[in-house]
């Protein structure tokens, strides 16, 4: 397996680790990207937006992002939100972003590793496949479910729920170990 691949699929084993821990974090996350991804991100896998979004999260160099301040203030509401409702929550994922996500040949980008939470196999995107739509509905599904359900056990079965929904999307590139 390329190394690349074997990053991807390390990342995205921690990435997995995390929704598991996390699941109501990763949840209101998911939502916030959701509102970042546009439909350069859905044809080809870059959003600016979410590149901000990030740099906000890691509070990296603020005051160097090329974004209009309502777009800045909305977002920085949205991390500040997310903070608040789970605090090691927040602090964890800033830490595994910070692990994976920085200028480098041994690190992967912002979108990249927004395409991992939305649960797009690391095959697809190593292939550079346009999966992120279909991670995208699979995840709008997923939120729009859990909210009508509005219950805390769903949000724990949502990671696996995804997984299911990710392996029929996606059949020729999950792993079976993932």
């Amino acid at each position: 397996m390329n190394e690349c691949l074997k990053k991807l699929v390390l990342i995205n084993k921690e990435v997995e680790a995390f929704k598991k821990t996390y699941p109501e974090f990763h949840l209101e996350l998911i939502k916030i990207i959701n509102s970042c991804t546009d439909g350069y991100m859905l044809e080809k896998g870059f959003s600016l937006k979410i590149r901000n979004l990030f740099r906000i999260l890691m509070e990296d160099d603020c005051d160097k992002i090329k974004i209009n301040s309502k777009d800045y203030n909305l977002l920085k509401k949205h991390v500040s939100e997310l903070m608040f409702k789970d605090f090691y929550g927040y602090f964890d994922f800033v830490d595994l972003v910070k692990n994976h996500v920085r200028s480098g040949s041994d690190c992967i980008g912002y979108n990249t590793f927004a395409r991992l939470l939305y649960g797009e196999p690391p095959l697809s995107i190593y292939n550079n496949n346009p999966g992120i739509r279909q991670a995208f509905y699979v995840s709008k599904l997923l939120i729009e479910f859990a909210e009508v359900e509005n219950n805390i056990s769903i949000l724990n079965n949502l990671n696996e729920i995804n997984k299911q929904l990710i392996k029929k999307v996606y059949p020729e590139t999950c792993f079976t170990d993932n």
